[in-house]
């Protein structure tokens, strides 16, 4: 095939981790790899693109027929053009999967270790722990005196969006002071009375907050925390009718921080609602092993799986361990010392078979898991 642009695609949901765990012809090339936002940085993304594509290059050459390893690289080569790389939106993140008759791209906003995997089927542990992620994403705006910002964090990544029609400061459309006097009046008592400068800056909140609701935040349900002074977080929250907005707010001025600061702050708010699901599926695991309702044990749980009876997975991120997985009796059989490309990630292989009979996945961090063993299974009965 000839190499031809690759649109990535900026979304990804539950429906597109289905279309990557269907069935395909073996072997399928799975790539993840840090990206830049800045188009000055990009030259260094091509360059770790490329070596990753080599080392794929490598193992389908040593284990794949030709027609079928040069179709494979073809795709791959697809995607090392100035135009995906230097054109349209960046991300923080690179996903893309290759196999025959079949190519996609995902670029982000979520950062991935740079992996490359040649195995029986695609590796989408990295794409469910982003899903996973994305459960707590949130919303941040940021306001002062001056700006008004609205971020989207997703795991940890931030940036921020858009807000056309959204006035910067009291009396204001599209960063344009008005007639009035109203910017000098905000800062109480600079020009004006104090309570006329509550009034004009109880007005402006009121429209910060319809338009934002309008536009960003339309049908959205996601948390959003308030990074603002004090004497503004109260001005706000009495007078924005957002029922997303959590009661626990960053009591600062949002430009006093640099961004990689915001988005500390923000999952500092966010930790204790992450760490309470993380807490809450250990202490289930726990729970059941101690009623033999759960194993740690790694040819237990495929054997599990296989049969429909996993409730809730936890799996190690980063970890890895080669072999076959028998899907119809659950055996396992140890992988190719050498990485083979017919071999899979057990622990990625697992995951993906669990959410296709309808269980539950969580991938952890290894100070996360409640076993040493990267691996946990909950079952349903």
């Amino acid at each position: 095939m000839a190499s031809s642009f690759v649109e990535p695609r900026l979304e990804f949901a539950t429906e597109d981790l289905k279309r990557l765990l269907e069935p395909r012809d073996p072997p399928c090339v799975s790539i993840y790899m840090p990206t830049h936002r800045r188009k000055t940085e990009g030259r260094s993304d091509v360059i770790l693109f490329r070596n990753l594509c080599r080392e794929s290059e490598r193992v389908l050459e040593k284990d794949v027929p030709g027609v079928v390893a040069r179709e494979i690289v073809e795709r791959l080569k697809a995607l090392d053009q100035e135009e995906f790389w230097d054109e349209g939106p960046r991300r923080d993140g690179l996903a893309f999967f290759a196999a025959r008759g079949f190519s996609i791209a995902y670029r982000l906003p979520g950062q991935f270790p740079e992996l490359n995997v040649v195995g029986g089927s695609f590796h989408t542990k990295p794409l469910i722990r982003f899903l996973q992620s994305n459960a707590v994403a949130y919303h941040l705006l940021a306001l002062n005196a001056h700006r008004v910002a609205l971020y989207e964090g997703y795991g940890d990544s931030i940036h921020e969006l858009p807000l056309p029609g959204v006035p910067q400061i009291p009396g204001t459309e599209n960063g344009t002071e008005l007639e009035g006097g109203a910017v000098d009046r905000m800062r109480y008592g600079q020009g004006g009375p104090k309570d006329q400068a509550k009034i004009d800056l109880e007005k402006h909140f009121r429209n910060v907050a319809r338009e934002i609701c309008k536009g960003s935040l339309r049908a959205s349900s996601r948390p959003m925390i308030l990074a603002a002074p004090g004497q503004l977080q109260s001005v706000f929250r009495k007078v924005a009718q957002i029922s997303s907005l959590i009661e626990d707010g960053l009591v600062v001025d949002p430009a006093k921080l640099s961004l990689d600061e915001l988005r500390t702050e923000a999952r500092r708010v966010l930790e204790p609602e992450i760490q309470r699901r993380i807490g809450k599926v250990r202490d289930e695991f726990s729970l059941a092993q101690s009623k033999k309702h759960g194993t740690d044990a790694l040819k237990l749980v495929a054997r599990a799986v296989v049969e429909g009876r996993v409730k809730t997975l936890l799996v190690e991120s980063g970890r890895r361990i080669w072999g076959l997985l028998d899907t119809a009796s659950g055996d396992i059989l140890p992988g190719d010392a050498s990485r083979n490309a017919h071999d899979v990630d057990l622990l990625d292989e697992l995951a993906e078979l669990s959410l296709s009979r309808g269980g539950e996945v969580y991938v952890l961090k290894k100070d996360e898991m409640p076993t040493q063993q990267g691996i946990a299974a909950v079952f349903r009965f």
